[in-house]
């Protein structure tokens, strides 16, 4: 049979169950340390291996866990890490032989959104074959497109040989309006529709040490770049900062040097990027 997610624990790797529906109790919400939302997978079906290891272990189900999303072929593209606080004791009670709707109390700093499980449904049949798929999304969508393509990349990454990664890439800055296209649009410059760079001028800079496509030093060509150049203002930094306190309300003023905002936006990608061998021709 085939499903569209499973769970699988931590310490073991193993599968825990499968299921073709999941829903969260607050989907929308980044939730924070400490609070607990509510996860429920419906017919989900318990694997054997993971049955066995319970009995064997006498262990609580209270546990750190990964909710997979699974291709068409059965293969993990993406996870998201959530810990289960529900002190359920099966090897005591017994496993459900049939499948069941679980509910379970859970805590997760990164729940997807109801708008990333839909995305995700593109995804499970293929990567995208088209460039700038995300530029129709308003900022919010192309974020949860940067969050999918994140996690994509990171299940299918594979360390490239120094010698065999391109030293010129072209970025082309038609559809960049915001901080977030940018990422979108350099991820597919460098490693084609679908790719992923970086979803921010921190990890960006991270791609650059390679294992992204690109290795620093190279030669970035970006083309278009006035309609970029128009759009990275430095309002659209500033736009970015106050979205990034209000998903993470722990930040302080010096976590990030994005928490500056001084500048116009396109200056501080371009000197980032300068700072750590990257030569960038604008046309």
């Amino acid at each position: 049979m085939s499903f569209k997610y499973s769970l699988i624990d931590d310490d073991s790797n193993l599968t825990i169950g499968y299921c073709n529906t999941i829903q969260f109790s607050n989907a929308s919400v980044h939730s924070v340390a400490n609070q607990s939302d509510q996860l429920a997978l419906h017919l989900f079906t318990f694997t054997e291996e993971f049955k066995q290891y319970i009995i064997q272990r006498k262990e609580s189900f209270s546990r750190l866990a990964y909710i997979g999303i699974l291709n068409k072929h059965h293969n993990v593209i993406g996870r998201y890490p959530i810990f289960i606080h529900d002190d359920i004791k099966y090897h005591k009670l017994g496993f459900p032989t049939i499948p069941v709707q679980l509910n379970l109390n859970i805590s997760s700093d990164d729940i997807p959104s109801v708008n990333q499980l839909q995305l995700w449904e593109r995804w499970r049949e293929c990567k995208p074959t088209q460039k700038n798929e995300w530029a129709i999304y308003d900022e919010d969508g192309k974020r949860d497109w940067l969050n999918i393509v994140s996690l994509y990349h990171d299940s299918h990454r594979i360390q490239q040989v120094n010698d065999s990664v391109p030293k010129r890439f072209e970025l082309d800055g038609t559809c960049i309006v915001d901080y977030c296209s940018f990422f979108c649009a350099i991820g597919e410059a460098v490693n084609g529709a679908g790719g992923y760079f970086g979803k921010n001028i921190n990890s960006m800079i991270d791609c650059t040490y390679g294992g992204y496509g690109a290795l620093s030093p190279f030669t970035l060509i970006w083309t278009n770049s006035h309609i970029t150049k128009n759009s990275l203002d430095q309002h659209a930094w500033q736009k970015e900062i106050e979205a990034v306190r209000q998903e993470n309300n722990h930040i302080d003023e010096e976590d990030f040097f994005e928490e500056i905002g001084d500048r116009p936006l396109i200056d501080a990608v371009v000197e980032n990027l300068e700072q750590v061998g990257v030569t960038i021709i604008l046309k």
